[in-house]
């Protein structure tokens, strides 16, 4: 792939050819011989005309669009072959982070190479196209379970930028995802766990201290998974009772861990924390300690989350984290819902009691407070005692400050 060159419809060579032969013709092949640079070899396409004069109309007309750049013959290479080498050279150029060109990534391998891999860019239509799509709705590929609409607006954007570059290449003649429509489908309800739940949790999670302290700091700050894994003994204020949320942890595309500034400027933020949660910090922060004197190779980044075993010290990648997280709700036969229902489920809370929507907004980092509502809206109601104050029940008297 490193010798890919996109110089492969040059037209080459043009001539007419009687058929069946020159001495009684009954038609005419235009033969239009494109060099594919990239095989080493020659390609030839016929066109079938009635008369020799048809036959010297179609060679004019290919001799106008290669003088004008245009696509005379579309790439016949296989949409994986292309899109390995567009995502490998090209993805970058989209502005995206590498945690999203990581999704990218398995997202091609999961759910576009299985289905429309081995398919020539001169045989992808819109149909083909549109047909997968809505088969991705009900039915993953990989899965066979119904995809998300974030996931299928993945693979959306993923082809369109792709296909949008082959026309800059000229392998398509336009660009058919353009013609595509995301089917409609119902909103689903974020999952959250319920007040009852969430108690349990803390109750359960009381002899581990790592996993307690992230149920809190997921209730309390509302922490994405990877501000967890980049959050530094350095960014807790004991005195203050203040944690300051500056970086996260991203996973590349070759699953090395990219420490990192917040995402964006809102995501970056100072949260006073409860009394419960700062005395979980320090429990945490004299098991550091503890480790730190028992283990000679013991990494001291100053990790709050870090891994206890061969890498001991180091913070962990995220996808490690959450399997921590996982392993916890199997262990206990809990409910298993995503990590990121944590973060859900604090935003339900910190509303449900009355906290101030823009304070609860600036707990979450979120750039717009649209968004911060709109979470809760669309969070899970069926458990009505989120409707009651909930500060002293859970928290022992969050605060809104």
């Amino acid at each position: 792939m490193n010798n890919f060159t996109f110089q492969e419809n040059i037209l080459y060579q043009t001539y007419i050819r009687p058929r069946p032969n020159k001495e009684s013709p009954k038609y005419y092949d235009a033969v239009l011989v494109f060099k594919d640079t990239l095989a080493g070899q020659l390609r030839t396409r016929c066109i079938h005309c009635d008369t020799k004069q048809d036959a010297d109309l179609k060679i004019a007309e290919a001799k106008v669009a290669a003088s004008q750049n245009k696509v005379i013959a579309p790439s016949k290479r296989p949409l994986r072959e292309y899109l390995e080498y567009w995502f490998t050279h090209y993805s970058s150029d989209m502005g995206l982070s590498d945690a999203t060109l990581r999704d990218y990534r398995q997202t091609m391998n999961r759910y576009v190479f299985p289905t429309l891999g081995n398919i020539p860019l001169d045989k992808l239509d819109a149909g083909r196209l549109q047909l997968e799509i809505n088969k991705m709705v009900s039915s993953s590929p990989a899965t066979g379970k119904p995809l998300s609409v974030n996931t299928v607006k993945h693979v959306k954007r993923l082809l369109n930028a792709a296909l949008n570059q082959a026309v800059i290449f000229k392998l398509i003649p336009e660009n058919p995802m353009k013609h595509i429509k995301l089917p409609k489908t119902p909103k689903k309800e974020m999952e959250i766990f319920t007040l009852e739940e969430c108690k349990e949790l803390l109750r359960l999670s009381k002899h581990d201290t790592e996993m307690h302290l992230m149920f809190l700091l997921a209730w309390d700050c509302l922490l994405r998974r990877g501000e967890f894994c980049a959050l530094r003994w350095q960014d807790i204020d004991f005195e203050e009772g203040i944690v300051h949320v500056r970086h996260s942890i991203v996973e590349g595309v070759k699953d090395e861990s990219i420490f990192k500034n917040c995402k964006t400027d809102a995501s970056e933020r100072e949260i006073k924390v409860m009394p419960e949660t700062l005395t979980a910090l320090r429990k945490q922060r004299v098991h550091y300690n503890e480790l730190k004197l028992e283990h000679s190779g013991f990494y001291d980044g100053g990790f709050v989350f870090f891994q206890h075993t061969r890498n001991y010290g180091f913070s962990y990648p995220p996808s490690t984290f959450y399997n921590k997280y996982r392993r916890f709700l199997i262990k206990h036969d809990f409910k298993r819902l995503k990590m990121h229902a944590l973060r859900h489920t604090g935003i339900s809370l910190l509303m449900a009691m009355g906290v101030n929507p823009l304070e609860v907004q600036y707990r979450a980092g979120h750039s717009n407070l649209s968004v911060t509502m709109d979470v809760y809206s669309h969070t899970n109601k069926k458990d009505q005692s989120a409707n009651q104050i909930l500060s002293e029940q859970l928290f022992g008297g969050i605060r809104a400050v």
